[in-house]
């Protein structure tokens, strides 16, 4: 659609182009005369959703990669899950890889291969909880140093579209205050089976190990505070008291 709302008129006026005139869709005419779908200034200004996230990709302060171990328990409609895995951060400007540790949980909703497992279990007499690995790499925005900027809670959304083999798109990101960027990043990673499901949920990013460049022995970090942190928002969120 032209966003500037031009088009050219042939064979008719503005009040009728239904009796025998036609409109071509070459809509917008530059100064030099050469004419486009858009006006290519608004285009550049109001990039599509598509757009913003090939550039936020292209322009990432960091890349990872991971996997992890998806637990569930799904109906015909919806499944809660639980994830667990591990993630590498490197921020290409320091040239630095932070290992992660995640954790978290949320919901499903969609048709899976999945509900089909717990119908089977179901009818063994066995719990009805399926598993999955799923590898991923991502892009990572807003990130100078992984540990400070990637550590902690994030909220993630993913879509999975799969025909016996698909793939998996997560977002997500680290809330804060309107008035900071926080980290956020955008992965994406192989599907198999079938599913058409839309994830939401919250995690806990917990460092592990970083490497520096010049260093022999990487350094190990504390996972101790991450730990109170964690248990304390968990106690929080079951008991209602902040």
């Amino acid at each position: 659609m032209d966003p500037t709302g031009h088009r050219e008129i042939s064979g008719c006026n503005l009040l009728d182009c239904t009796r025998g005139g036609t409109v071509n869709p070459m809509t917008y005419r530059s100064a030099d005369g050469t004419y486009s779908f858009a006006d290519p200034h608004l285009v550049a200004q109001y990039p599509s959703p598509t757009g913003k996230k090939l550039t936020a990709i292209a322009t990432a302060d960091a890349y990872g990669a991971g996997v992890t171990a998806s637990f569930s328990l799904d109906t015909p409609i919806a499944g809660i899950e639980v994830i667990a895995g591990r993630e590498a951060i490197y921020v290409h400007e320091s040239d630095t890889t932070t290992e992660f540790f995640v954790i978290g949980g949320g919901i499903r909703i969609g048709p899976s291969k999945s509900f089909v497992s717990s119908l089977k279990k179901l009818v063994d007499g066995v719990m009805p909880v399926n598993m999955t690995i799923s590898p991923y790499v991502s892009a990572v925005s807003n990130v100078d140093n992984a540990v400070e900027d990637y550590s902690g809670v994030f909220r993630y959304k993913a879509t999975t579209v799969a025909y016996e083999l698909g793939a998996t798109a997560t977002e997500t990101n680290v809330p804060g205050s309107i008035n900071r960027q926080t980290a956020s990043s955008m992965s994406i990673g192989p599907a198999f089976g079938y599913g058409l499901t839309a994830s939401e949920g919250v995690g806990y990013a917990i460092p592990f190990r970083t490497r520096q460049p010049g260093q022999i022995f990487p350094t190990y970090h504390n996972p101790v505070p991450y730990i109170k942190d964690l248990a304390s928002r968990i106690l929080s969120e079951i008991t209602g008291i902040r």
